[in-house]
Order: C-alpha cells, then sequence, then structure tokens
C-alpha cells in the first residue's frame, strides 16, 4: 500500500494557512493497513484528535476523477475538478469553500504536514455529481466518474461515512472511552451567544417540497409545530450522543424568541450544526418523497438521542395532526 505524503496546499488566505499550520490537528486514529474500502475503492482515512474524520486529499482526487493516462491525481487539482461547467452549478458554496480549503493535519507516520477532507465532503460532493447526472448536465466523458460515485453512494447508504470512518480507524472503541462531558464543553456554551441566521429558507422548501406542504411565504411564514419536531429530528438529534439530551434540558432556560441553534459555540458547535443542515439539504434535492429521502439519511446519518422513543411519539402525533389539517 502507497505512503501517504504530503500535498502542497491550494490557494487560500495566508491568514487562513498561518493559523492552521502553526498547531495542525494530530492523528487520534488510523490504521495503514486498513483503509476505507467500498468495494474495489481504498482510501487512507483518519480521526483528528478534535474529533474530525478525514480522508486523505490525495486519494478523494483519484477515487473520484479516476487516473489521466496513467498519471496520478494530485489532491490540490479538486477546486479545478468542482469548478468544471458540468459540476459547477451543484456545487453549493460551503462546499467549495471546503474543496479550496483541504485540512492540513500531523501524522506521525509521514513527514510533514498531510492535507484531507472531512469525510462528509466526500458524500456531499458525490451527491453534486448524481445531481448533475440525474439533471442531465454529465456526459459520456463522466460516465466513468458516475459509475465510482454510484459505488461510493451505495456504500455510504449501506452503513454511512462516519461509521465506516470509525470502523477503518479504530476509532469505534475509542470512541465508547472519550468523554461526553468533554463533546459539550466544547460544543455547548454557558450563555447563550449572538443570532445568526442559521437554516437557509433551502432546508424548508426542500422539507414542505418532499412532503407535498403549502410553503408559508418569507421569510415570516409561520409554520406548524411538525416542521419544529421535524428540524430537531433531521439536525439536532444527528450532531454527537447526548447533545440533543443536554440542549432539551436548557429548554426553559431559552428566552422567547430565541433559538436552539444559540446555544452552540461558534467554534466547535455552531459550524456542526451548519454542517448537518448542509448535509441534509444534499440529501433531500437528490429525493423525489419524503420516505425515500428518510430512508437514505437513517442509513448515512443515524440520530444519536437518547430520547428515541419520545421524540418518535411526539413525531407521529405531529404528522397525525398535519394530515388531518390537510396540509399533505
Amino acid at each position: 500500500m502507497s505512503r501517504e505524503v504530503a500535498l502542497p496546499p491550494v490557494k487560500i488566505e495566508a491568514e487562513e494557512l498561518a493559523r492552521r499550520l502553526v498547531s495542525p490537528p494530530k492523528v487520534l486514529a488510523h490504521r495503514p493497513d486498513h483503509p476505507l474500502r467500498i468495494g474495489d475503492i481504498e482510501i487512507p482515512c483518519y480521526v483528528l484528535d478534535t474529533e474530525m474524520r478525514v480522508l486523505s486529499a490525495r486519494a478523494v482526487a483519484s477515487t473520484v476523477r479516476g487516473s489521466r493516462g496513467g498519471n496520478p491525481v494530485r489532491g490540490d487539482e479538486m477546486p479545478e475538478f468542482v469548478g468544471q461547467k458540468w459540476l459547477e452549478p451543484f456545487i453549493h458554496a460551503d462546499l467549495l469553500v471546503a474543496m479550496k480549503s483541504p485540512i492540513p493535519f500531523a501524522n506521525p507516520e509521514a513527514p510533514g504536514i498531510v492535507y484531507g477532507y472531512p469525510a462528509t465532503v466526500l458524500a456531499e460532493l458525490c451527491l453534486a455529481i448524481m445531481e448533475a447526472d440525474r439533471n442531465g448536465a454529465t456526459t459520456s466523458r463522466q460516465q466513468g466518474i458516475v459509475e465510482r460515485t454510484s459505488v461510493l453512494l451505495g456504500g455510504f447508504a449501506t452503513v454511512g461515512i462516519v461509521a465506516l470512518v470509525d470502523e477503518a480507524t479504530g476509532y469505534e472503541k475509542i470512541r465508547a472511552e472519550r468523554s461526553l462531558a468533554r463533546i459539550l464543553d466544547q460544543w455547548l456554551a454557558k450563555d447563550l451567544q449572538p443570532w445568526v441566521k442559521t437554516f437557509p429558507f433551502e432546508f424548508y422548501e426542500l422539507l414542505y417540497g418532499l412532503n407535498g406542504w403549502e410553503l408559508p411565504p418569507p421569510p415570516n411564514g409561520k409554520m406548524p409545530g411538525v416542521v419544529g419536531t421535524l428540524t430537531v429530528d433531521l439536525v439536532y438529534a444527528r450532531l454527537a450522543p447526548g447533545v440533543l439530551r443536554e440542549v432539551m434540558n436548557r429548554a426553559d432556560e431559552l428566552p422567547k424568541g430565541s433559538r436552539w441553534h444559540q446555544w452552540f459555540t461558534p467554534e466547535h458547535g455552531h459550524p456542526r450544526v451548519q454542517e448537518q443542515i448542509r448535509m441534509a439539504i444534499a440529501f433531500m434535492k437528490t429525493a423525489t418523497r419524503w420516505s425515500e429521502f428518510k430512508n437514505r439519511y437513517n442509513v448515512a446519518c443515524p440520530a444519536f438521542h437518547d430520547d428515541a422513543g419520545q421524540l418518535k411519539l411526539e413525531l407521529e402525533h405531529e404528522v397525525k395532526k398535519q394530515r388531518e389539517l390537510r396540509l399533505n
């Protein structure tokens, strides 16, 4: 198996690059002889000491693009790849930023700095490629890319990208030993944070569309209770073990007009909430009905909440009420 080597960074802001390189995260879990395997595809993967799951930038590029005339594909070519005319309309802004800014980290098995992409970025990229294909944007030249993407998504739908990385790196054993208090301390603030727009209207457009509901007029259209329950299920229940329970315990402390996402820290918690929202949007875009979306999403992004039974009963009650109101 080839040894992972450092990649030259893509062009990003000098200040941001300097910040990342001064104190790069270190590898917490990695098994060189046990890459992420999906079909015949192998991708070196790591869990960093920040608990971020990352995939080798070079391997992601090779997997998605394939070899070109025997020449190796470099990880820093991905911004050029996602900027191609057939794919660019389906790449959302946050995904483009992620492709331009691979994560530098220190791997004790390789000299210098190694670059990787968050594991969920590969899933989002694959969904964008399949959406491009579904909309007729691809040609025979992209057929190999579409076929490899289909294989990857098949693997994600079986287990879920995060679970695959945890198993491949051995982190699933370490994860059980790590303190929940540490996650809550990093992700949840002691006091409410200033409000920032977190849920794009597109999230609700897709949610309503897949359920066949008439969308309230933006920006202040009043949404029924079932939307809040679905939002909890799709986003907050899938962040990390114990997070939903802690946020629900703080519900009585939330002033009128405030939102749950204001409990999350700007450094760790809020970016994780936004990442989960983007993932939900990406999966909703590839579905034509709610049941199709939920079946895929539940497998790729399983819920962590301990109050599954209570949340399920609440959700079923709200959905039944909406049907009685003939909203779907």
